[in-house]
């Protein structure tokens, strides 16, 4: 079935490709055609855009020709042609619907299976930010490579085809850019400070094609230098100014607080990213874990309802692809989190995500997927579920409830005692 449904699948999205690039009415009718497919067949069922108004929003626009969208889509097809073949292929053909496949055939077996995995193989870092999340984890463990391809294989046969590679600084893993090639038909994100990515990494990103980057950035010089060390910033635009000329994926991860809000939702910082040619910026709303310190504060709901607005503005105005976090809001009725989507920590405790210091299994001892169906997770979900804003998880480090109830339910807490 897996076989049938490539041999079908591949040469529509090249007819397509070949289509939108003709004229202005080809790239219309390309536009209509994902319209379509988005409002009369569903593509949530095949996982394209579920949970993700962003990416909905961008077949919405393309259907009456805006020109940001026809910008992003061309960017998109302009890209280096070894990342453009894997890209379109690993993200239409493969995670759309033979990973749909896998998926779905696991759900009609009673288990739930997640479509995206968020893994830090380390928390070692050549840097010392203010208030990193990954300081609130043990540092004195790592996952082996073995152990994170036994992950990589887990995924693949169920289906994901989708790694979030966290840190600490990933490249600080030699070991990983074999696991990359390995599993070609899995796309790899991977969060980075920037600062370790020179000519020689971008052109193996390139030869790769699996491989999109997701660059961390506070602002602009001051606020970034602040939190990140001096220097940091000219770091990240050498490394941005590579990737350019590379024609490679990637994409801002920037850390929102109350003090860089205003200076990271101005038209002049998103122009500065467009200029660079990012695809993608990653706002993430800032979180507090635990004692840790940081120059950041986290953001009010009415900041995290401008910041959604800040995102269409983006959406409407710049060939960028905004991703918005609202995580830790009250804004937020439910998340993806044990559901979708689960974290691994560098020490191999499953977490419901990122923001969730809590886990009752570990990689080293049970799989993915019992882990995802065990008596933890589903009171995750059904708590989750409830559509109460409170018992979301990332609220567990703050909530007592919470917290009791994930204890009761088998779970411990996963941030460091010292």
């Amino acid at each position: 079935m897996e076989t049938i449904i490539v041999i079908i699948v591949r040469p529509v999205f090249w007819l397509l490709r070949q289509l939108f690039l003709s004229c202005r009415l080809g790239s219309l009718i390309h536009n209509w055609i994902f319209y379509a497919a988005d409002r009369y067949v569903g593509p949530a069922r095949f996982g394209r855009f579920r949970d993700n108004p962003e990416a909905r929003k961008i077949a919405h626009h393309g259907r009456w020709h805006t020109q940001t969208t026809i910008d992003f889509v061309r960017k998109n097809y302009d890209l280096d042609p070894r990342i453009r073949r894997r890209m379109i292929d690993n993200f239409l053909t493969q995670r759309s619907f033979v990973g749909f496949w896998r998926r779905w055939k696991w759900r009609m077996k009673g288990f739930t299976v997640p479509s995206n995995i968020y893994l830090s193989p380390t928390y070692r870092c050549n840097l010392h930010c203010d208030g990193c999340y990954a300081t609130c984890h043990e540092h004195r463990d790592e996952l082996s490579a073995d152990e994170i391809r036994g992950i990589a294989k887990e995924q693949d046969q169920f289906g994901a085809l989708h790694i979030v590679m966290l840190g600490g600084e990933p490249f600080l893993r030699e070991d990983l850019w074999q696991i990359y090639a390995e599993f070609p038909t899995t796309v790899f994100d991977v969060f980075t400070n920037g600062t370790l990515l020179g000519e020689k990494e971008i052109a193996r990103i390139a030869e790769l094609g699996n491989v999109r980057i997701f660059i961390s950035l506070e602002g602009f010089r001051q606020t970034t230098d602040q939190r990140r060390g001096e220097g940091a910033y000219e770091k990240v635009m050498n490394a941005l100014r590579l990737c350019q000329k590379a024609r490679i994926y990637y994409c801002v991860s920037v850390t929102v607080g109350r003090e860089n809000f205003d200076e990271v939702t101005s038209d002049e910082f998103v122009q500065m990213l467009n200029g660079l040619g990012v695809f993608a910026i990653n706002y993430v709303s800032y979180m507090s874990c635990g004692e840790n310190p940081c120059a950041f504060t986290e953001l009010s709901d009415d900041q995290v309802v401008k910041l959604t607005k800040w995102g269409d503005h983006i959406q409407d105005n710049y060939p960028i692809f905004p991703i918005i976090g609202r995580g830790g809001s009250g804004i937020v009725t439910a998340c993806p989190a044990a559901d979708s989507k689960i974290h691994i920590t560098a020490s191999g405790d499953i977490e419901p995500c990122v923001f969730c210091h809590f886990a009752s299994d570990n990689v080293r001892s049970t799989t993915i997927l019992e882990a995802m169906n065990s008596g933890f997770f589903q009171e995750v979900r059904l708590l989750n579920r409830t559509g109460i804003s409170r018992f979301n998880p990332c609220k567990a480090g703050k909530s007592a409830f919470l917290a009791e109830e994930y204890v009761l339910a088998g779970a411990h807490s996963t941030v460091r005692s010292d």
